[in-house]
């Protein structure tokens, strides 16, 4: 983690599934750990984000809009790691919501994503609605449901390959993302419509698409969160791609 600006109790604190990287009277900062679900969907009773903090953090719970999200301004998918805000007071849900709402908080991420982008950098300016055959599962087709304005920035960090055979060759792309809206599963979404699936996802993969080693969840992570706290000082937080995220790169062979 690397915080850059800003004043407040830092603490660390390495939890099941994530871990608080700094702490103060308005807001926490948890690195999340893939696999956790950020508050309860309605399915069945399960660990959750705002659950645990709940029980460590008790005053999360006057701040929010519904007593099932304590303290959630926005979230992550299940499947994604990395960064999120979470608010410990009602002026502070505010105050952040609408930072949010206003995209104010720049928000950046790391993926790994099948074959090769033609362009280094480019924008994604494609809506993104609900499928009308499962409103679990979004998409940019004309014909979905609430369709709504989603805007995707990315640049190639780092190319790789995977030489199966001389005849055989798999290419794979690591991008930094910036979202300029916060549309679920935004990332996921654009990068299908691009034609390059994100590496480990099971929802908007591909027949077909090869993955030489084992890797079991899906390679995105929140890496970056950067704001004007409420008490106007500039905050910047990073992380690192997680040791598994990392080692799973080492095995391709970079270009």
């Amino acid at each position: 983690m690397t915080f850059v600006s800003g004043k407040g109790k830092k603490q660390i604190r390495q939890l099941d599934k994530f871990e608080i990287i700094y702490e103060n009277s308005d807001f926490l900062i948890i690195n999340k750990k893939a696999g956790l679900l950020v508050h309860p969907d309605g399915a069945k009773t399960q660990q959750t984000l705002s659950g645990e903090l709940a029980l460590i953090r008790p005053e999360i719970k006057q701040a929010g809009e519904s007593e099932l999200r304590p303290g959630i301004v926005h979230r992550l998918d299940r499947e994604t790691a990395g960064l999120m805000l979470v608010v410990k007071n009602q002026q502070a849900f505010v105050y952040y919501k609408n930072l949010f709402l206003t995209r104010k908080i720049e928000k950046s991420y790391c993926c790994l994503i099948h074959g090769w982008l033609k362009n280094e950098k480019a924008k994604i300016d494609l809506p993104v609605g609900r499928s009308l055959k499962n409103t679990a599962v979004r998409t940019t087709s004309p014909y979905s449901k609430d369709r709504k304005e989603a805007l995707t920035e990315y640049e190639i960090l780092k190319r790789f390959k995977f030489e199966q055979t001389k005849n055989r060759i798999f290419y794979y792309s690591l991008l930094g993302v910036k979202l300029k809206t916060g549309r679920t599963h935004q990332i996921r979404v654009h990068m299908k419509s691009l034609g390059h699936p994100i590496v480990g996802d099971k929802v908007y993969k591909f027949k077909r698409q090869f993955v030489p080693f084992d890797f079991d969840r899906l390679f995105l992570i929140s890496k970056q969160l950067k704001f004007e706290g409420r008490d106007k000082k500039s905050y910047n937080f990073e992380v690192k791609l997680p040791a598994d995220y990392s080692n799973f790169l080492k095995k391709f062979e970079q270009v």
